[in-house]
C-alpha cells in the first residue's frame, strides 16, 4: 500500500478541494481492499459513495467490501442496488 501515506496526506491537506478529497477517499478505500484490510475499506469506500458519482464498478467494489468484512446483510443490499440499477449487466 504504498499510496496510502499520499492519499491520507490529500485527505489532511487544507489546499485539496472536496472532489480531490472524496477521490483519495475512495482510493484510499480501494487500496484497503486490495490489502485485505476490509473494515477500513468498507469505511473509506462508504464513506466516498455518499459524496460521488457511483458508477456499477464502484457499488461492486462497496459490495464486496461488505461480504469480506462479515456485513452479509450489507453486502445483500448493495448487490440488490446495483442489480436494480444495472439489470442484467451482473449475475450473482
Amino acid at each position: 500500500m504504498a499510496e496510502a501515506p499520499v492519499l491520507r496526506a490529500i485527505l489532511n491537506s487544507p489546499q485539496a478541494t472536496d472532489g480531490q478529497k472524496v477521490r483519495a477517499n475512495w482510493l484510499l478505500g480501494t487500496a484497503y481492499a486490495r490489502a485485505g484490510r476490509w473494515d477500513q475499506a468498507v469505511a473509506a469506500l462508504s464513506e466516498s459513495a455518499l459524496k460521488r458519482q457511483m458508477a456499477p464498478d464502484d457499488w461492486y467494489w462497496l459490495a464486496l467490501a461488505r461480504y469480506r468484512a462479515g456485513d452479509i446483510a450489507g453486502a445483500q443490499s448493495e448487490f440488490q442496488r446495483l442489480s436494480r440499477e444495472n439489470p442484467g449487466n451482473y449475475r450473482f
